[in-house]
C-alpha cells in the first residue's frame, strides 16, 4: 500500500531517462521511443519496456495532438494513422511471438540501424 523511499529512488534513473527523452522530442519532434526503448532496456524487462514506452508515446502524442490540432494537415494525418492501423497487427504477432532476449536484441539492432541510416 505505501511506497517506501528506496521503491522510489530504484524509478529515480529511468524516470530521468523519460524525461531527457521528452526533452529531446520537444526539441526535435521525434525520437522518443528510438531513445527511450535502449535506455529503459538497462532498468527493466524488453516486453515491459515496450509497453511503457507504447504508454508514454501515445500519452505525449495526444497532447501534442491536442496543441497542435489546428495547425495538422488532416490529411497526412490520415494517411499517417493507415499506416499505424496496418502495422499494428504485424507488431503484435512479433511482440507475441518472440522471448524477451530476441526482442531486446531486435529492438536494439533497429535503433542502431536507424542510427546508421540518418
Amino acid at each position: 500500500m505505501g511506497l517506501s523511499l528506496s521503491g522510489l529512488l530504484a524509478h529515480l534513473l529511468p524516470l530521468s531517462c523519460v524525461v531527457a527523452a521528452s526533452f529531446l522530442q520537444s526539441l526535435t519532434g521525434f525520437g522518443l521511443a528510438i531513445v527511450l526503448a535502449p535506455l529503459l532496456m538497462f532498468f527493466y524487462d524488453a516486453k515491459e519496456v515496450v509497453s511503457l514506452v507504447l504508454l508514454i508515446c501515445v500519452t505525449g502524442n495526444l497532447v501534442q495532438g491536442a496543441m497542435h490540432f489546428r495547425e495538422a494537415d488532416r490529411r497526412l494525418v490520415a494517411f499517417l494513422f493507415a499506416g499505424v492501423v496496418l502495422g499494428q497487427p504485424i507488431g503484435a504477432w512479433i511482440f507475441f511471438a518472440l522471448s524477451s532476449d530476441t526482442l531486446k536484441f531486435c529492438i536494439n539492432a533497429m535503433v542502431l540501424a536507424s542510427l546508421l541510416i540518418t
